[in-house]
This record gives structure tokens, C-alpha cells and sequence, in this order.
């Protein structure tokens, strides 16, 4: 199923995208303005949704189903993963570089479910297993009303459902899966299911949300939640070198953009290292084992100095070979850092110690921020380092930036440690 312009899903939206990158149908581009959508997460709740076929389920089945995920993902034993657990699950290559990324769900025994990411096994490989790429809705919602609108809207009590855990329940006659992960940093779900029913899921979380303040959130701002949530995602933030819609090469942008290699980060290098296990043979054991001794990277937040990036977009307004180059704004205006790799290079001095990306405006804290991956050597909070701006071949000028924390949001609705239990049951 597409959504067409005139889905109750995209009814209201300023603007509406109909093709995009990896996503064919009717997208609700902005409601409101990014100051109001996204401050949702931190004062109400705020809902996003794809209806399509842009984040496909694929689930995997079998007796050797456990067998091929370990043979493939770098995690702990997936043996050992309880019905109902998740894990989020890294595939790497031989040199030890992310190839995928993303979340993988135990539905039974022999029975897993996994979102945007799975084993590329040949047919002929001789394991009694199989997977099947199944059409999806998405929706997700994330704020600290996220699970009062899901209660109201359900009239179901979700209290129990921890954090990284799934549930099933059935609304209208359908199976929902639910998921608490979300990508704001704050209290967060997602609702999985057919898309046969995705608008009257959609529409019905809206209508409970109205008396919470629910805001509707448009394509536009959605990748702007993972930088101050400190997550760092594929297509943002770092290149992978698996095939399909993360693997593709989209245009490259920023100081780094010399050659593809320098987007690729090991988990180690986004602060996954402990996702690690070395208990089983994988791709890539070999080389995560060496950088395991000593990472190239760590990730914190870098806070951008306000007074030099209003100088980069004077700049912009005044020098015609500034104005030629990569706007400092532009991932405001069409969401480019979703659909194209944007990399700046960090320096420490003179010294070039790693990179920055996924920069956005976090109207929480009121801070032009990214994230960084660099020499954990420099990593020390509120150390200033400069940000290299414009790409190769065109104008280029250094921009301070304050190292911060990391996962920058970390307030009482932080998903991973907050305890449900402070709100009352609907």
C-alpha cells in the first residue's frame, strides 16, 4: 500500500513528497514548523509514520534460524535471546567496518524478526532456513506522553513492556507489534504491522493524542532526532558497506568527502564495541579483535560555536564562491543528510582526528550540534575543537565546536532508564 495526497496521514501537511530516495507514495513533508514538531519528545509526544515499503519486515524461520544469525552478526549468541527480546544487531565486514545495522526481535522459538536488516544467505547454502520480506507499516512515537497515548488509544495497559522489549496485540482483527525503541533519547515506541491497516493505527493514535498534545511529525524533521538522542544511524551519521538502501552511494558531501572510506566507522568507532562478542566465529572477528585493543575513534556531541556558523552563513550570502558550495543550512530545507553522506573533518589543532556529521539545530537545548567520532585521545568534555566546512574543491573555513556529552539528552525520560511506573495507568 502507498499513501496518496489524499491519506488522513498526510491531510494537514504543508507539503507532501511523492518520490524520495527509497520511497515511492505520498510522505507528509512538515505540519507545523521543526521547533514545534520536535519539541514533542521533550514536552508531549510527537508521531512519524511510514505507510510504505521504505522499512520492510523480514522475517527469519527455522531450526537453523539461531545458527545463521550468529554466523553473521557480531552480538552475543542469539540462542540465549528470550521471546519477546531484542537486540540490536551489527553485521560487519572483514575488515571490521558496519555492513548493517539495526534491530533484530525473537518472535518464538526458530522465529525472528528483524527491520531493515538481514542475513544475505545464497539459497543453496545448506541451512534450514528461510526469510520472507513482508510489506509494513512504521509509526513511531516518541515523548513523555508517548505511553498515555498509546494506553488511551488502545485501551490496553503497556506498563509492563520494558525497555528493547516487543509485544504483540490485536486491534481491528490485525496483529500490532510493538517495540519500546525509539530515536529522541526520550520514552518511546513503534507499532509494526500490516499496511492494510496502518492509517486507521495512524489515525487512531492521533485522535487519543489531541488531548496530550500530540504533534504531528513530518519527514522533514524526523532525522533530526537521532543527533541529540544519541544514536547514531546509518545514512546519517556513517556510511556501511552492505548492498541495498543503506550500502548505497548517494552523493557525498563535506571536508571528508575525498573517498567513501572516510563515512565507514567500525563499532567500536560509534561507541558499539560492547555489542561485540568474540564467544563465535563472524565476519570480521579477526580485525574487531585488533581494534578492540585500540579504537580510532569514540563518539561525543560537538557543539558548533553560534558566532562562526553565523559567519558561514553570512559568508554564504556574500561570497559567490561560498555561495556555490554546500549551504551550512541545507539540512533544514530537504532533509539531505537522509538521503546523501555529509561528513566534515575534526581537527584537534593541526591535527585531523575524525569526523563530524548529522548536524541539526536541537531546539531543547538551543544548540547547533553533530555528532563526532573522534581520537578518544582529544575526547575530553568541553575541550574546543574546529570543524573543517565545505566540501573538497570548493571554499573551506574552520568552525569551533565544544565537545559535549554523549548521548547529549539525558533527562528523567531517557527510554533506557526511565521507570514507567511514574505514570499513571489510563
Amino acid at each position: 500500500m502507498y499513501l496518496t495526497s489524499e491519506s488522513p496521514v498526510v491531510k494537514g501537511a504543508k507539503n507532501i513528497i511523492h518520490e524520495t530516495p527509497g520511497f515511492i507514495g505520498a510522505s507528509p513533508y512538515e505540519f507545523t514548523n521543526p521547533r514545534h514538531e520536535l519539541l514533542g519528545a521533550r514536552e508531549s509526544a510527537w508521531i512519524g509514520v511510514y505507510l510504505d515499503s521504505m522499512l520492510p519486515r523480514f522475517d527469519i524461520v527455522g531450526p537453523d534460524a539461531t545458527k545463521v544469525l550468529n554466523m553473521f552478526f557480531v552480538n552475543r549468541d542469539y540462542g540465549k535471546l528470550k521471546v519477546g527480546g531484542s537486540r540490536h544487531a551489527l553485521q560487519c565486514d572483514e575488515n571490521g567496518y558496519i555492513m548493517q545495522s539495526g534491530i533484530i526481535g525473537k518472535i518464538s522459538d526458530n522465529h525472528f524478526r528483524s527491520y531493515n536488516i538481514f542475513p544475505f544467505l545464497p539459497e543453496d547454502s545448506g541451512f534450514d532456513v528461510k526469510w520472507e520480506m513482508v510489506p509494513d507499516f512504521f509509526i513511531q512515537i516518541d515523548g513523555p506522553k508517548s505511553l498515555q497515548i498509546l494506553e488511551h488509544a488502545f485501551q490496553k495497559d503497556f506498563h509492563d513492556l520494558k525497555f528493547a522489549r516487543n509485544t504483540t496485540f490485536e486491534f481491528k482483527g490485525h496483529e500490532i507489534y510493538l517495540h519500546r525503541i525509539g530515536m529522541s533519547g526520550a520514552l518511546a515506541y513503534e507499532l509494526h504491522g500490516s499496511p492494510e491497516i496502518g492509517e486507521e493505527v495512524y489515525t487512531t493514535i492521533v485522535e487519543a493524542g489531541e488531548k496530550y498534545d500530540i504533534r504531528r511529525l513530518g519527514s522533514r524533521q524526523y532525522c533530526s532526532n537521532h543527533t541529540p538522542g544519541g544514536y547514531p544511524n546509518p545514512a546519517i551519521h556513517f556510511g556501511v558497506t552492505s548492498f541495498g538502501p543503506q550500502g548505497m552511494n548517494l552523493g557525498m558531501t563535506g571536508s571528508a568527502n575525498e573517498k567513501f572510506e572516510n563515512y565507514l566507522m567500525t563499532p567500536y568507532d560509534v561507541g558499539w564495541g560492547y555489542l561485540v562478542n568474540f564467544d563465535h566465529d563472524f565476519t570480521g572477528k579477526d580485525a574487531l579483535s585488533k581494534i578492540a585493543e585500540k579504537p580510532r575513534y569514540m563518539p561525543v556531541t560537538l557543539l558548533w560555536n553560534t558566532d562562526d556558523v553565523g559567519h558561514v552563513v553570512a559568508c554564504e550570502i556574500s561570497d559567490p564562491e561560498m555561495a556555490a558550495n554546500e549551504r551550512i543550512m541545507d539540512f533544514n530545507q530537504d532533509n539531505p543528510e537522509f538521503t546523501r553522506m555529509h561528513a566534515d573533518w575534526v581537527y584537534n589543532g593541526a591535527e585531523k582526528i575524525g569526523i563530524a556529521s548529522g548536524r541539526v539545530i536541537d531546539y531543547y537545548s538551543n544548540h547547533f550540534m553533530s555528532l563526532g567520532f573522534i581520537a578518544p585521545d582529544a575526547a575530553e568534555e568541553g575541550k574546543e575543537l574546529e570543524i573543517l566546512w565545505g566540501s573538497c574543491g570548493n571554499k573551506q573555513m574552520k568552525i569551533r565546536a565544544t565537545i559535549a556529552k554523549f548521548p547529549f539528552y539525558d533527562g528523567e525520560y531517557r527510554n533506557e532508564t526511565f521507570d514507567v511506573e511514574k505514570i499513571p495507568r489510563a
